[in-house]
């Protein structure tokens, strides 16, 4: 599995820096087959943070940080890889960010779950939390470990 990244070490969050909230987005690509059961197979996925001024000073994004990671399969043999790589990471999101943002993040989660035996703790938790939030591109995290939004 081919993986960028410039978070720092080997963690999958950066840091939060102080007077900050982390605020991070997600995307998976997969390919699409509808004709058969679980013919929806992800290939990569893509993970950006952004440290969002707490205060919400918009002078204060000239000096906002970002971190990025992505992994992508070389071959269907890594499916499982990429799946239990994605279920850590959005375990990290949901530790680490204060607001989460996804284009099709409800299928992207279907997806990733159907392609493990048993999905990644990440990704059935990120699935409650995404199902129990308004409907809407993004939301809060319930419990991020940074500063909160105000």
């Amino acid at each position: 599995m081919l993986i960028s990244t410039n978070l720092p070490g080997p963690g999958t969050a950066p840091p939060c820096p102080p007077t900050t909230m982390l605020a991070a987005a997600v995307d998976v690509e997969w390919s699409k087959n509808y004709q058969i059961k679980n013919g929806n197979v992800p290939f990569c996925y893509s993970v950006v943070w952004l440290a969002v001024p707490a205060g919400g000073s918009a002078a204060a994004m000239n000096i906002a940080q970002f971190w990025y990671r992505s992994a992508y399969v070389e071959d269907a043999s890594q499916t499982a890889s990429l799946v239990a790589s994605a279920g850590e990471i959005l375990a990290s999101l949901l530790a680490h960010a204060g607001l989460i943002a996804g284009h099709q993040l409800c299928s992207d989660l279907a997806v990733l779950a159907a392609n493990a035996a048993v999905p990644p703790g990440g990704i059935v938790t990120t699935r409650e939390a995404w199902h129990q939030s308004a409907p809407s591109s993004a939301w809060t995290s319930p419990s991020p470990n940074c500063a909160a939004p105000r």
